[in-house]
C-alpha cells in the first residue's frame, strides 16, 4: 500500500514539475524571447543598453515588410503597414536582423496582445533600428486596410511611379505586389479637387503592360481610385453600387456595374486617406466579346449625326471645343466604321426624331435595363447621371443585330449630395426635392409612345422592388459591414483627420432619414400611374 501511494505522489509531483516548466517557458517565450513579426520585442532598459555609444538620427529610413518598402508619412512621421483584422495573429516578417545591415527592435508594448484594439485605434508601436554607430527610433502603425503605396511626379500629367500594394490575393493570403506604373488624376471638376482620384496604369521599366488582381478582382493592368471628396460620409458611391448589384441579382442576363474594395493611398510618402480600388469598365468587366462594343458617356452634349460621321474611323466623339463627349472603351482600337452604328442607332430612335419607331426603339434596347435605370435614378435621385456618366454596352446578337444595355459610373451625387458652385463649401448638401427627374430620354420615349405598357411595366417592378429588397432598412444594411470595416481598421480617424474641410461622419442617420422621405414620396407616385 505504501508504495502504491508513493508511485501516485511521485506522478503527481512529476506532473506539477511538467506544468510548472511549461508556464515558465510560456511567459520566458512571450517576456524574454518574444518576436512579432519577425522582430525581437525589448524593454526599455535592454533599449537604453543597444543604443549605448550610438549616435541618434532623426531623418526618414526604409522600413521593409515581406520584401518591400513599408508606407510613410511625412506630416506624422509614422510609418504604415496593413495587418488582415480576421486574422488573430500578426501575419508576415519585417526583412531585418537576418538579411540587412540594420538591426530592428519593437519597444514592449500591451497591445501587441490587443491586435484588433491596436488596429482600431491608430496605436503607434515603438521601434528602433541600429547600424554599427547609429540608431533611429520609429513608430509603426497597423491598419486594417489593404494599403497601396505610389512614388513618382504628381503634377495631373501621366507619370512613371514606383507602385507597392500590400493586400491579399485572390485565396484570401497575404500578398505584397510592386510594379512600375503611369499615374494620373482623373475627372473633370474632380480633377482640382484637394483629395484627387487618379488613373493606375501597371507597366514594367519599358512601360509594357503588367497585369494583376488585387484583393481578388479581376486580373488587369488598369485600375482606378476614387477618392469621395466632396461626400462627407465616404458612403454614397458605394450605397449605390450595391444597389445596382440588387438590383441586377436575379436577372439572367445581370447588368454590371464597377467592382471595388478599400484602400488607403500613400503617394510620395504623404497620407491620403480612403480610397476606392476600382477595376476598370471594360471589355473584360462586362465579358464582351468580337462585334460587342462598350461607350462611355463624358458629358451632357447630345451628339449629332454630323459628329458621328465626322469621328466615325476615331475612339471618340468631339464637340466643337475640342472636349470628348463620348468614348469607345471597347474594343480599344478602332476596326472599322461599324464601331459607332450600334450607339448611333439608339441615338436615332430616341434623340433625333420626334416619331420614333417604337418597335424598332423597342428592339435595340432592353426594356427591363432602361426601367432599372430610370427607377435607380429616381429612387437615388441621380441628378449627375440622367444621361452623362453612363456606360452603354451593346452585345451582337445571334442574328447580328444589337441590344443595348445601360450601367451606372460615378455616383457621388446621389442619395441627397448634389452638385453646387460655392468651392467652399463642396460637400453634402442632403436635398430631398419630391420631384420625378424628367430627362432620362430612351424611358421618356418609351413612355410616351408605349405608355400602358411602359407604366404597367414600371409599375409593377415597383411593387415587386418594395416587396423584396427595396427598404429603408436593406439599403442601410448594404453599407453597415463597409461602414464598421472603416471604423474597426483605423481608416476612419485617419481619414477624419486628413480631410477636416470635408467635415466626414457617419452619416447613416441621415441616409436612412432621406431614404425614407424618398421612398415614401415615390411609393405615392407611382401607385397613381
Amino acid at each position: 500500500m505504501y508504495i502504491k501511494k508513493n508511485y501516485w505522489l511521485k506522478c503527481l509531483l512529476l506532473c506539477c514539475t511538467i506544468g510548472l516548466l511549461i508556464l515558465f517557458l510560456i511567459y520566458y517565450a512571450k517576456e524574454d524571447g518574444r518576436r512579432v513579426l519577425g522582430i525581437p520585442v525589448v524593454t526599455e532598459k535592454e533599449v537604453q543598453n543597444l543604443t549605448e555609444g550610438r549616435k541618434r538620427k532623426e531623418e526618414w529610413i526604409n522600413i521593409s515588410f515581406e520584401g518591400e518598402d513599408i508606407a510613410y508619412d511625412w506630416v506624422s512621421r509614422t510609418y504604415y503597414i496593413y495587418q488582415p483584422l480576421e486574422e488573430d495573429d500578426w501575419i508576415g516578417k519585417f526583412d531585418y536582423n537576418n538579411v540587412s545591415e540594420y538591426q530592428m527592435y519593437f519597444l514592449s508594448d500591451d497591445y501587441f496582445d490587443k491586435k484588433e484594439k491596436a488596429i482600431k485605434d491608430g496605436h503607434a508601436f515603438k521601434c528602433i533600428l541600429l547600424s554599427e554607430d547609429t540608431y533611429w527610433e520609429k513608430s509603426i502603425v497597423f491598419s486594417g486596410l489593404p494599403i497601396m503605396k505610389i512614388n513618382g511626379l504628381n503634377d495631373n500629367y501621366n507619370r512613371l511611379s514606383d507602385l507597392t500594394f500590400f493586400g491579399y490575393d485572390e485565396n484570401g493570403e497575404y500578398n505584397v505586389f510592386s510594379s512600375k506604373s503611369m499615374y494620373h488624376a482623373r475627372g473633370a471638376a474632380s480633377a482640382m479637387y484637394a483629395k484627387r482620384n487618379y488613373k493606375i496604369s501597371l507597366c514594367d521599366k519599358k512601360q509594357n503592360q503588367v497585369k494583376t488582381s488585387f484583393l481578388g478582382m479581376q486580373k488587369d493592368d488598369d485600375w482606378i481610385l476614387t477618392g469621395f471628396y466632396t461626400d462627407s460620409t465616404r458612403m454614397r458611391d458605394n450605397l449605390g453600387y450595391k444597389f445596382w448589384d440588387a438590383i441586377n441579382e436575379n436577372r439572367q442576363d445581370a447588368v454590371k456595374t464597377a467592382s471595388y474594395k478599400f484602400v488607403e493611398v500613400y503617394i510620395n510618402n504623404i497620407y491620403r486617406g480612403i480610397y476606392a480600388l476600382m477595376e476598370p469598365m471594360n471589355g473584360k468587366h462586362f465579358s464582351l466579346g468580337q462585334g460587342d462594343y462598350l461607350y462611355k458617356v463624358r458629358s451632357w452634349e447630345i451628339p449629332t449625326n454630323d459628329v458621328f460621321n465626322m469621328y466615325e474611323w476615331f475612339p471618340d466623339l468631339y464637340n466643337e471645343n475640342g472636349g470628348r463627349t463620348i468614348s469607345m472603351k471597347y474594343p480599344k482600337e478602332v476596326q472599322d466604321e461599324s464601331v459607332w452604328s450600334p450607339l448611333k442607332s439608339y441615338m436615332e430612335k430616341f434623340y433625333w426624331t420626334d416619331v420614333p419607331d417604337i418597335k424598332s426603339a423597342e428592339e435595340l434596347i432592353d426594356i427591363d435595363n432602361i426601367i432599372d435605370y430610370y427607377l435607380f435614378c429616381q429612387v437615388t435621385y441621380a441628378t449627375d447621371n440622367l444621361w452623362k456618366n453612363a456606360y452603354i454596352i451593346a452585345k451582337k446578337q445571334d442574328d447580328s443585330s444589337y441590344k443595348l444595355y445601360k450601367t451606372v459610373w460615378d455616383l457621388n451625387y446621389t442619395w441627397g449630395d448634389t452638385m453646387v458652385d460655392d468651392k467652399e463649401a463642396l460637400w453634402t448638401v442632403n436635398v430631398a426635392e419630391d420631384k420625378i427627374l424628367g430627362s432620362i430620354q430612351d424611358y421618356e420615349v418609351l413612355k410616351k409612345n408605349d405608355s400602358e405598357n411602359i407604366n404597367g411595366k414600371t409599375k409593377e417592378k415597383w411593387r415587386l422592388w418594395r416587396e423584396t429588397f427595396l427598404t429603408t432598412e436593406n439599403l442601410i444594411g448594404m453599407i453597415n459591414d463597409d461602414m464598421e470595416l472603416l471604423k474597426d481598421s483605423g481608416a476612419w480617424n485617419r481619414e477624419k483627420e486628413k480631410w477636416p474641410e470635408c467635415e466626414v461622419k457617419d452619416g447613416r442617420k441621415n441616409l436612412e432619414n432621406w431614404i425614407d422621405h424618398r421612398l415614401n414620396y415615390l411609393d405615392t407616385y407611382f401607385g397613381t400611374l
